[in-house]
């Protein structure tokens, strides 16, 4: 039995369930997709963010897989239980081999987990997926177990995330050598064959992969940053499939006999960050622009007023065109373990005002709105229809919107006093400890709490619900904790997104996840 043991280290990827494949047919069919975003490198390892993740998860396969969709199943092991609160054992696939002909190994997983914290340069490595591991023992060729340093009932999902790399092929292997294809060798459906850096990736079907021959001969995904540019390639036939469809663009698109729409709600959720745990907020002012006394975000009935006077059926009806829903808390419908029986998130702008005036603020106050630009579909003109609710309320707002790179460098530096943001996650638990725990770098919670949020009650329930591995328990536990948060008012969720693609009916159909995750595994020629 062998034993590797852990230092402690510190979300986008779901990966693909093992699914019946459709087979091959005589004749060559290659799949041509428009997609958005390029990845910024082919390493799987090197960035937990969507838009390599949706790249990477083609070629290489992680241990167990959410499929996009956040139940997670079999992939690279082909089962798994849980030994005790701390022990998992996963029991490996034993016919899987690497694009080369390299056998997938045990020894296999133990180099991967430890090659996670020794990634360099990535602005958001794997590992909050690999932190609480303390030791992974193998117990036969087929048989490997887990030892945990703390209880995680979800660790069978941060399974799905990490992926098998081969400690005979990829030992010396840098970043760079993935991205050129020297080493991009996995065990996924399909195989590396070219990268013209941010324009063209071009993979061919792995005919060997352990859950069925692939579907199509060839893929060519093309990058289109231009969403005009990516249904003009879609129209004229250059592409078979696109993603990230824009929402003014959705009902034209629907009139068109040639193509279909591929539609989901997705897990992104878009929230309002409010600045409500500091006296002094800096974008925060009197009707006159003169700093106030203290910062009335504190103030939780201002918080509700900000809440009430956002017409949420209003952006989803009107900005998103319908590709979207009214959120009632801080994760979408489309995520298992949400809490039950919430109460609506209504629009009321006299019962903002009374609380406003109740908060001290009869007049209001003046405030700006900071958001990203390009982030989701209309996210400047939805940051606008938010300002503008404000401003009927007595808050007069401005809106100031940035590239995303500069805009989450200055959150991050907690420069706003409130800013609009999403978050895509398939977990409440994951969600809420991310975005509303008391950020606690060591123990991994409160990453992406930028504004510093603290609440003693949400702490609590959550720290119940991340220790309980029994499901009914940590779920009512989660509810506990989503009531407390939305009647805070900590964060304020506005909507959750739709995922859309549009294709060529002629050609094939989309299996449309919740992640948003675009993939030549989830197309199928028809």
């Amino acid at each position: 039995m062998q034993r590797r043991s852990f230092l402690k280290i510190g979300l986008a990827g779901a990966v693909m369930d093992v699914l019946p494949l459709p087979s091959m047919a005589a004749g060559s069919r290659e799949l041509r997709m428009g997609v958005t975003s390029p990845p910024t490198s082919l390493d799987p390892q090197f960035q937990d963010a969507f838009i390599s993740v949706q790249a990477t998860q083609q070629i290489f396969s992680t241990l167990l897989s959410d499929s996009s969709s956040g139940v997670v199943k079999p992939n690279l092991a082909s089962a798994w239980k849980v030994v005790d609160d701390t022990t998992w054992e996963l029991t490996l696939r034993s016919d899987v081999k690497f694009h080369d002909g390299t056998p997938f190994e045990p020894e296999d997983v133990l180099f991967s987990y430890e090659r996670v914290p020794k990634v360099v340069g990535s602005s958001s490595p794997f590992t909050a997926s690999t932190r609480n591991v303390k030791s992974i023992e193998i117990v036969s060729r087929t048989v490997i177990r887990f030892k945990l340093h703390t209880v995680d009932p979800i660790f069978d999902w941060r399974l799905t995330q990490v992926a098998m790399l081969s400690r005979k092929i990829h030992a010396s292997a840098t970043t760079a050598d993935f991205t050129s294809g020297k080493a991009a060798i996995g065990t996924g459906p399909y195989k590396f064959v070219s990268y013209a850096n941010g324009q063209e990736l071009r993979l061919s079907p792995n005919l060997q992969y352990f859950g069925g021959k692939p579907a199509w001969d060839s893929v060519v995904i093309k990058y289109i940053s231009d969403p005009g540019a990516r249904i003009a390639a879609l129209q004229s036939g250059d592409v078979d499939l696109i993603d990230t469809v824009p929402v003014e663009n959705v009902n034209r698109l629907k009139q068109d006999k040639a193509l279909a729409l591929f539609e989901t709600t997705g897990f992104l959720t878009i929230y309002l960050f409010p600045d409500s745990m500091r006296k002094d907020s800096p974008f925060v002012f009197d009707k006159d622009g003169k700093p106030l006394q203290s910062n009335p975000l504190q103030d939780v009935r201002v918080r509700q007023a900000l809440s009430l006077a956002v017409d949420r059926s209003g952006i989803v009806t009107r900005l998103m065109s319908g590709q979207g829903t009214v959120a009632d808390q801080m994760v979408s419908t489309a995520v298992p373990d949400r809490a039950p029986n919430m109460a609506a998130l209504k629009t009321d702008l006299v019962e903002a005002k009374r609380l406003l005036a109740e908060a001290g603020y009869p007049n209001g106050f003046r405030m700006t709105l900071h958001g990203p630009n390009g982030y989701f579909p209309n996210d400047t003109n939805v940051a606008q229809a938010i300002a503008q609710g404000f401003s009927r309320i007595g808050i007069t707002t401005a809106v100031e919107v940035a590239p995303m790179s500069v805009f989450a460098t200055k959150a991050t530096a907690r420069a706003y006093s409130l800013f609009i943001l999403g978050f895509n996650s398939p977990s409440t638990l994951i969600t809420m400890q991310y975005l509303a725990q008391t950020k606690d770098a060591a123990a991994g919670l409160g990453g992406s709490n930028r504004q510093m949020y603290s609440n003693p009650h949400v702490d609590e329930a959550l720290k119940r619900a991340g220790n309980e591995m029994d499901t009914a328990r940590r779920n009512a536990a989660l509810a506990e904790g989503m009531k407390a948060l939305m009647a805070d008012v900590g964060l304020i969720p506005v909507f959750y997104t739709e995922a859309t693609w549009a294709g060529r009916k002629d050609r094939l159909s989309y299996l449309a996840n919740p992640m948003g995750h675009s993939s030549a595994y989830f197309a199928k020629p028809v």
